[in-house]
């Protein structure tokens, strides 16, 4: 069923948008006692009209519910610290090796919405692009490590150039991980929530040739560089 305000999708028993809020059918449901504004629940939550909600079932009929999510990484002994701690600073440079080991608790809130009708729970807007920031982040840093490391492979003859030219596609199958896993803890789309005006593509484009350039010319550079010292 298409809402006639916007023209999104939603399910045939969908009473209101997912997007808009706005109803979908000529009758607007009476409301009954039970069905609370989410914001008079939790008025700490920062809510927009389509997490109220369910993008599963369509009704408005959802509560909200801050998650933590606490993971443990526990460190040892880096080698590639300390092999580069001895090129710069000699015998003693492995003791840079040492650096960060031990274990370090990250723990994050977010905001879930768990319809009273269905059962079911969906992602807030903004905890998905709160996650979504940290998680293309964290890939970008990931990647581009990754190229330099293909990059100096490949300049010493170790490695044939097929695999950095398939790394150099890593941003856009990386961009549909991220995009998938938040979509599906959404219930729709991400790029519906993204601010007007994001040009998806346009990122791609960046991240696609700032690969690119890593895996053409960081092997190189780093290799005259570890050589003039």
């Amino acid at each position: 069923m298409k809402c006639q305000h916007c023209g999104v999708g939603n399910p045939d028993t969908a009473k209101f948008c997912r997007k808009c809020g706005k109803p979908v059918m000529a009758e607007q449901p009476k409301p009954t006692p039970k069905q609370q504004p989410a914001s008079e629940l939790r008025p700490e939550v920062v809510s927009t009209p389509q997490d109220t909600i369910c993008p599963h079932c369509g009704q408005k009929d959802c509560q909200p519910m801050m998650r933590s999510i606490t993971n443990i990484k526990t460190s040892g002994y880096s080698w590639s610290s300390g092999c580069c701690g001895m090129l710069f600073m000699g015998p003693f440079g492995l003791l840079c090796g040492l650096c960060g080991t031990g274990s370090k608790i990250d723990t994050k809130n977010e905001t879930v919405w768990i319809c009273k009708n269905c059962g079911k729970e969906h992602l807030s807007q903004k905890s998905a692009l709160d996650k979504a920031q940290t998680t293309v982040a964290s890939y970008a840093m990931t990647i581009l490590l990754i190229a330099l490391f293909l990059s100096a492979w490949h300049s010493n003859g170790g490695l044939t150039w097929l695999i950095p030219f398939a790394w150099a596609f890593s941003p856009l199958v990386a961009w549909n991980i991220i995009d998938d896993e938040l979509s599906k803890e959404l219930g729709y789309p991400f790029k519906e929530i993204l601010p007007p005006g994001t040009s998806v593509s346009s990122y791609l484009l960046i991240a696609e040739i700032a690969t690119a350039l890593v895996l053409l010319f960081g092997g190189p550079l780093v290799i005259d560089f570890l050589s003039g010292l």
